[in-house]
């Protein structure tokens, strides 16, 4: 008997020209991305980077309620890199992750590995 391998998550984004064909791909894509405005202390405000990531972080907030309504009436200006420590298996662990940045200057860190996860899981179950 031949084992079926399962076919990963797909995930979409309105903004992105081309459909990532797995999760996975999506999240290397966008921590390859925070990894290197982290090392090279940018900001990204505008261009094709910035549209997918807000699409990304405004889909984070509504498929898994994450800071729901917190920041709904300020305007999304830009994201950067930033180095964080999380729990992992009880260890802490020096992570780079995104922080978007809002009108009013407030800062909000965001895992794109969990904002790219609900994304696919909402996709799939509702077969988009």
């Amino acid at each position: 008997m031949v084992a079926k391998k399962m076919a990963g998550k797909k995930v979409k984004l309105d903004s992105r020209p081309t459909l990532f064909s797995t999760q996975g791909d999506a999240q290397n894509h966008y921590n390859q991305i925070a990894q290197n405005i982290y090392e090279f202390k940018t900001i990204i405000h505008s261009g094709q980077n910035f549209e997918e990531l807000k699409e990304i972080f405004i889909k984070y907030c509504q498929y898994s309620n994450y800071e729901s309504g917190k920041f709904a009436n300020l305007e999304i200006i830009g994201f950067k890199g930033v180095q964080t420590v999380r729990e992992n298996y009880g260890q802490h662990v020096t992570t780079i992750c995104f922080a978007v940045i809002f009108s009013n200057q407030q800062e909000q860190e965001f895992s794109v590995r969990k904002a790219i996860k609900a994304i696919a899981d909402y996709q799939k179950s509702n077969q988009q």
